[in-house]
């Protein structure tokens, strides 16, 4: 794992948050305005994390198992309590 950059998280209208995805990585997949994002939660060194991956990516990519409802099964995230940001 790289670490690439550090951002800070930005309040997203009433109830969400942002951040700025860096240049690079959009670069190196041909990201751009209106592209989706799947984004899946995991454990790393301890820490929760997330990981983004392009759509384009997730669709040649059949390995990934899911949930009935559509989420990811991961056997190493074990969340510890629903969190809620206001």
């Amino acid at each position: 794992m790289q670490k690439i950059s550090q951002h800070k998280v930005y309040q997203y209208g009433i109830r969400g948050m942002a951040i700025a995805i860096p240049r690079i990585f959009a670069i190196d997949n041909k990201i751009s305005k209106g592209d989706t994002l799947e984004i899946y939660r995991t454990q790393i060194a301890g820490k929760d994390a997330l990981v983004l991956i392009p759509k384009s990516s997730v669709e040649d990519n059949h390995h990934i198992e899911r949930c009935d409802d559509d989420r990811e099964v991961n056997p190493v995230y074990q969340p510890q309590a629903e969190k809620v940001f206001g």
